[in-house]
């Protein structure tokens, strides 16, 4: 059922997107510092959208790969612990008690 919702949601955006494609068909120019390109305005959305996303997952990829690390390095921290506790609990109790 989950996944048949997926599906449905899915065509509904693809159905808008090709919508929206055929109503902005027109030609605009793109300038940009070493030229100028004509290209159909609903190509230039594509590609905004396309360049705004590949930006988005490399930001993100980079906090992951951050948090990784922290990860990495609170386990080793933890793992010391765990081991630091471990050693005092086997460590005979000497005295009068």
């Amino acid at each position: 059922m989950k996944r048949a919702l997926l599906i449905i949601i899915l065509l509904l955006f693809t159905l808008l997107a090709a919508v929206l494609a055929f109503l902005n068909a027109s030609t605009v120019q793109f300038n940009y510092y070493l030229a100028t390109l004509e290209l159909p305005l609903a190509l230039l959305l594509l590609m905004a959208f396309a360049l705004g996303s590949l930006f988005s997952l490399l930001v993100c990829l980079g906090m992951f790969l951050a948090a990784s690390l922290e990860r990495r390095r609170l386990r080793k921290q933890l793992n010391l612990a765990r081991q630091e506790v471990r050693n005092l609990r086997d460590i005979p109790i000497k005295g009068p008690y």
